[in-house]
């Protein structure tokens, strides 16, 4: 990530391009029980949060240094069809194998779940304004537990298997939640999809294979 982020930011730069859109995450912020507005301070226990760390940094040096415009986009928990990976992906193939859900520690876990689409509007949104210099959590807007999450998963899917809870796992991340009012307001952005529409559209995929 650090290395391919200065790579393109430096080919923008040679090249002409007038403005960057970085796709960074929340994991910059690390673990944080508050919920989390652009201002939190950056803590990220991850080489994956530290590298997006790096990207960011990479964009106010440039900025600085060139006048390369670019705005950041923390997305929180992305999720959608085709997926190969993550919670929700991980949960339903092992619901469609018929294998019960694998749930580490006690799941009161808590995340903010963002659907593609609203991620792809965002882009969209950071491109067309003129606004340049900036962070933005780009999240959907409805915090959900690993309980929760992986109960409803079995309920839309009709399945009746239990999951399993693996208590001795540690769990790297308790609650990572931000707000994306700054988005809102400076990027017009709204998330549409909500947290169950968004789930039906990937079972829906998942399960039509």
């Amino acid at each position: 990530n650090s290395n391919g982020a200065f790579n393109v930011i430096e080919a923008a730069k040679d090249s002409g391009i007038k403005k960057i859109i970085f796709s960074s995450s929340s994991s910059v912020y690390g673990d944080t029980e508050e919920t989390m507005d652009e201002s939190h301070p950056l803590g990220a226990r991850t080489m994956y949060g530290a590298s997006k760390i790096a990207g960011e940094y990479f964009l106010k040096a440039f900025y600085d240094m060139y006048k390369l415009d670019y705005v950041i986009l923390r997305y929180m928990n992305v999720y959608g069809p085709g997926q190969t990976g993550g919670l929700i992906m991980n949960t339903l193939r092992r619901i469609k194998d018929g294998l019960p859900p694998v749930i580490f520690g006690d799941g009161s876990q808590s995340f903010d779940f963002v659907y593609v689409d609203d991620v792809v509007t965002a882009n969209i949104l950071a491109m067309e304004k003129n606004i340049t210099n900036e962070a933005f959590n780009i999240g959907g807007n409805e915090e959900v537990t690993v309980n929760e999450l992986v109960y409803t998963l079995l309920k839309l899917t009709g399945s009746s298997l239990t999951p399993e809870y693996r208590l001795e796992e540690k769990v790297a991340m308790q609650r990572r939640v931000g707000s994306s009012e700054k988005a809102r307001r400076l990027l017009g952005y709204v998330p549409q999809i909500s947290l169950i529409n968004g789930l039906k559209n990937v079972i829906k995929e998942e399960f039509s294979e």
